[in-house]
């Protein structure tokens, strides 16, 4: 069972983030990680639903609005949407647009839209938080002026609630050997394209769009394993990649004419993917802030009244919130939430407490007092992995693989092999025939595109980052552009700039 689906009993069970600030010398545990974004009320033409059900609610929220989605109606068979949850880390602070949250960086709610998952990466629960313990908190890894801020000024994790549905094209390339069961190969993204790798773009980039002889397999979503970090060891860490248009220019460099000239990875608002047209739909849930998790803005654990990280520190040389080892991140000294960095377990019920904090942020339980209350009562319930099971088709249905048994788990939904009668094992009977999907052509060798998704221990460089920045697209895309919603989530972790 991954990590994911653990968590989220614990995090019912675990002490609010609230317990855990302070300041140690060496050592301790941890916690925090964010979830899926809200999405649009439904626009433009669609003709088949995407989902049943509802989610559950609360805070002021409603049911979500991924389950009110059109997909429109493609011929022949195509992917069922799956619905997952996945967590960015962003330095900007998602903007509400009447009826869901979006980027800040949007003119309007359709530009709003389209700058929060455009061309960006995502992460687990897991995945999120570990890019903040690795990347975001050492000063020791800061120049002395920057001691007081974040990398990538990292504030929020941002919790997003995904539909994806995979091309045909993607499926018949990768069935034989996903590396994550439904998900192409993972790409880092950074400012809205595929992170180069010396002066070149990482070969998958050009599937996006079939260019330079690769084969046409549409903006699929990639996934892949993130290896360990030895400064924040978090088991079964994953990273995610959402491809939009023009996925080989940054946002400020995306005209009207390459937009509409690329293949569309985010659908337009409202509308859910059909594998053709769009491959993802998004909803920002909600968020927690880093501050609040650590315990910054707690003023019993911290003596003080502070309204952020950066005026925290700023008060005093002695308020560190983590000094350690560059290379093994064993800490020095530190807030209490970062104790024990390189311990599994401490890793664990850091993941626990961010979503225990969002629990009690949603009940009233945690008042926030950097997110004010007009905000929350916006905010949703993430679902749990057994709702997100029970409105999902079966592994079988879109992995061939699965034919014997697979179960979906944890919030990523990812599809694990299992036997018979085993809890959540779902087996195709022997009507069941999955279809003969045929690979686009290429003019590469199987060689070429034996692509890997095992993602590198730094995040840095091509690696990708799970959180970031996420700019207003260029004045001339935002007019003629569709929009749709989505995430890690990128985990932009600074807003999916991980």
């Amino acid at each position: 069972m991954k990590l994911a689906s653990i968590l989220l009993a614990a995090a019912f069970a675990v002490a609010s983030a609230q317990d855990g600030a302070g300041t140690v010398t060496a050592g301790g545990p941890a916690e925090v990680t964010p979830a899926p974004a809200p999405a649009p009320a439904p626009a433009g033409e669609a003709t088949t639903s995407s989902t049943t059900g509802t989610t559950p609610t609360g805070a002021g929220a409603t049911d979500s609005t991924l389950d009110g989605l059109k997909a429109t109606k493609q011929p022949g068979w195509h992917m069922k949407p799956i619905r997952v949850v996945h967590a960015r880390v962003q330095s900007d602070t998602p903007l509400y647009y009447d009826t869901f949250f979006g980027s800040e960086f949007g003119e309007d709610a359709k530009s709003g839209y389209l700058s929060g998952m455009d061309s960006v990466n995502t992460a687990n629960v897991e995945g999120a938080l570990m890019y903040v313990q690795a990347e975001g908190i050492n000063q020791n890894s800061r120049d002395a002026k920057d001691r007081c801020t974040r990398k990538t000024s990292m504030r929020n994790i941002v919790f997003y609630e995904l539909l994806i549905a995979q091309t045909n094209e993607t499926i018949a390339q990768f069935q034989e050997n996903w590396n994550a069961p439904e998900y192409g190969p993972f790409v880092a993204m950074d400012s809205g394209m595929c992170t180069p790798q010396g002066d070149k773009l990482p070969a998958e980039c050009y599937t996006f769009n079939g260019a330079d002889g690769y084969p046409d397999l549409g903006p699929y979503v990639g996934g892949g394993i993130k290896e360990n970090d030895p400064r924040a060891p978090y088991p079964n860490t994953y990273w995610y990649s959402f491809p939009n248009t023009c996925p080989d220019k940054k946002w400020t460099e995306k005209t009207t004419e390459c937009r509409d000239s690329t293949r569309t990875g985010l659908c337009p608002v409202g509308v859910a993917p059909d594998g053709v047209s769009c491959t993802f739909a998004y909803d920002i849930l909600g968020w927690v802030t880093i501050d609040d998790v650590v315990g910054i803005t707690n003023e019993s654990l911290v003596g003080g009244k502070y309204a952020n990280f950066t005026e925290w520190c700023m008060a005093s040389e002695k308020n560190i919130e983590f000094a350690g080892d560059v290379q093994t991140g064993e800490m020095e000294e530190g807030l209490d939430f970062w104790k024990n960095p390189t311990d599994e377990e401490a890793n664990k019920a850091r993941s626990a407490k961010v979503l225990q904090l969002y629990s009690d942020l949603l009940s009233g339980k945690f008042v926030s007092t950097m997110i004010d209350a007009e905000t929350v009562a916006k905010f949703k319930p993430l679902p749990t992995p057994e709702e997100l099971t029970a409105k999902n088709p079966k592994c079988y249905e879109s992995v061939k693989s699965c034919a014997g048994g697979c179960a979906r788990t944890g919030f990523s939904q990812l599809c694990e092999p299992c036997k018979a009668g085993e809890s959540g094992c779902e087996a195709a009977d022997s009507a069941f025939a999955f279809p003969a999907l045929e690979k686009a052509k290429t003019e590469k060798s199987d060689e070429e595109l034996a692509f890997n998704s095992t993602i590198g221990g730094s995040s840095n460089g091509a690696s990708g980052t799970v959180g970031g920045k996420n700019p207003a697209p260029a004045p001339s895309a935002a007019s003629g552009v569709q929009v749709a919603v989505a995430s890690v989530a990128a985990v932009a972790v600074a807003a999916l700039a991980l």
